[in-house]
């Protein structure tokens, strides 16, 4: 878990590096080619705060799989409603995990007796989508924003799903992230030179270095932090980003002056069982801007072994 930390700043520079700008004129005037969008011109996306339940429970317009497992959160005693939807979302071997529990329950029974039981402690209380846009969904990963509500509409939690996908569209691994200790405190936006990574771990802080360091430092700390078959996927991948070379010249040809990434937000919860979720904003000086979100892996040597970056595109 400690390499995780790289996440944040990788993500923030896998952005950056997925977004090469808007290309010069066409060749053919009469066929302009539409311009790529890119970090610097899509609009922010300012954290939201909690906000009321709506008491309308509904999962249209998310993929199947995503709509059937968030819905079944909400199966309450019905077991057999409940193992429908399962049998939709999951895999035959698919595995969960959040911050409080040991070890990943594994399998379709066994997440839904989890499900089962975690409605007998909570009844009165249900899961809705916070929020869903196309990149919520990207080379076979998902993010799932969700609340938990209570039964007269008050949000009592605000969590994350990170879905891995099979190529059925089918949830493999599932794990959830969600402050298991009071509030996220607030931090300092836009806060110079690098951002405020206060509780983070060092390898995060390592990775947004990279953005700002020579080359050959930038080499040899992408090197020090990601295992040598790493890769990084966001939205606006064609395809993963593999290996130290490719990570290094991506960066390289990503930045401009007075950018960078900070911690949006940072709590318990967000570093468990060899995987971090870590909340971002991409700066531009004092300015703030695009926020999103860095799944990690960490692999055995304890070294980045996989990054996926979720932000609005295009």
């Amino acid at each position: 878990m400690r390499g995780l930390l790289g996440t944040g700043a990788m993500l923030g520079l896998g952005l950056l590096a997925g977004c090469g700008g808007v290309p010069g004129p066409t060749a053919t005037p009469a066929d302009p080619t539409p311009p790529v969008p890119s970090l610097m011109t899509l609009a922010p996306r300012p954290t939201l705060p909690p906000v009321a339940c709506d008491g309308f429970v509904t999962w249209t317009g998310l993929p199947a799989a995503v709509a059937n497992y968030g819905g079944a959160w909400n199966g309450g005693d019905d077991e057999q409603f409940r193992e429908g939807r399962l049998v939709v979302a999951l895999a035959e071997d698919a595995s969960f995990v959040d911050p409080t529990m040991e070890k990943r329950v594994v399998g379709r029974e066994g997440l839904g007796a989890h499900i089962a039981a975690a409605h007998e402690r909570n009844a009165d209380t249900y899961y809705e989508p916070r929020e869903w846009i196309p990149s919520d969904a990207h080379h076979g990963y998902a993010q799932l924003r969700w609340r938990l509500c209570a039964r007269d509409g008050d949000p009592l939690l605000l969590g994350d799903d990170f879905l891995e996908l099979d190529a059925d569209g089918r949830i493999t691994r599932a794990t959830r992230f969600f402050a298991t200790e009071g509030t996220e405190p607030a931090r300092p936006v836009c806060h110079l030179p690098l951002g405020d990574w206060t509780g983070v771990p060092d390898i995060a802080r390592k990775w947004a270095a990279t953005t700002v360091s020579e080359p050959a430092t930038r080499a040899a700390l992408v090197a020090e932090i990601f295992a040598e078959s790493g890769s990084y996927v966001d939205p606006s991948d064609d395809v993963p980003v593999l290996g130290h070379h490719a990570i290094v010249e991506r960066v390289a040809g990503m930045l401009w002056a007075g950018a960078f990434f900070e911690a949006a937000a940072w709590t318990e919860g967000d570093d468990h069982h060899d995987y971090m979720r870590l909340r971002w904003r991409l700066c531009d000086r004092e300015a703030p801007g695009l926020e999103g979100v860095d799944y990690v892996e960490i692999g055995e040597d304890g070294r980045l072994a996989r990054v996926v970056g979720f932000f609005p595109w295009p």
